[in-house]
């Protein structure tokens, strides 16, 4: 789980008793620390820029309301909305949270489909390579250990002469290591592009013929070939 927060949030006084109050992120805080959740990355929570804000709410409204935000004491934008001077920059970290969880995710996905595009190009009757080159590219940017895995079995593979088999050992590899070294973000990126890349080595550019399909579709998923290698 990624968690993006910010100390700033502490900073929004609406005052006493309002249901948005500050102890509100003081109790989740401390929920999630007395759960001991596994896999939980904090990371804090960047300031979004008013053209991060205007792709939901376009502008005047973003200005307006910072506008409106006193220098000191507590003015209300309407009669649940409170603001105090520490308001500006719980509000534009709050924003930028949501902003980078979202693009963590579309990161990974982009990675993904683009193993996918190379796998399966309109360009060539949606048939291709192995997207490995291009899974390496895509992990640079979202999860550099991932490079080295992949790399790794690519090596390996080619010293003992069973690239394919190389490389499907570092495919299970892939995301318990990038777990480790990047937390949930590194394995969701790891996942995004090994889904494509597995996917092809069992469906191949043609389904197999003959009756043993099943043992076809595992020799390809191991060997990335139809017949065990020695056959």
């Amino acid at each position: 789980m990624l968690l993006y927060t910010h100390g700033s949030s502490l900073e929004h006084d609406t005052g006493p008793g309002h249901p948005e109050r500050a102890e509100r992120i003081r109790a989740i805080l401390r929920a999630l620390d007395a759960a001991a959740l596994p896999g939980i990355v904090r990371r804090e929570a960047p300031e979004a820029g008013l053209e991060d804000i205007a792709r939901a709410h376009p502008e005047p409204y973003p200005s307006r309301t910072l506008a409106r935000i006193p220098a000191t004491g507590r003015d209300y934008l309407d009669p649940d909305t409170v603001v105090s001077p520490g308001s500006r920059k719980a509000a534009l970290t709050a924003a930028g949270g949501a902003v980078a969880a979202v693009e963590a995710v579309l990161a990974a996905l982009a990675g993904g489909a683009a193993v996918a595009g190379h796998d399966w190009s309109p360009f060539l009757g949606f048939a291709g390579g192995r997207g490995v080159g291009t899974a390496m590219g895509a992990l640079l940017v979202n999860a550099p250990a991932g490079v080295a895995v992949l790399g790794a079995g690519l090596a390996a593979g080619r010293l003992a002469r069973r690239t394919s088999f190389g490389c499907f050992l570092a495919f299970l590899a892939l995301v318990p290591v990038l777990a480790r070294v990047h937390g949930r973000r590194g394995a969701l990126a790891g996942a995004a592009v090994l889904v494509p890349l597995l996917a092809k080595r069992v469906a191949g550019n043609a389904p197999p013929a003959g009756p043993n399909r099943l043992r076809v579709y595992l020799t390809r998923l191991v060997h990335d070939q139809d017949e065990p290698p020695g056959r």
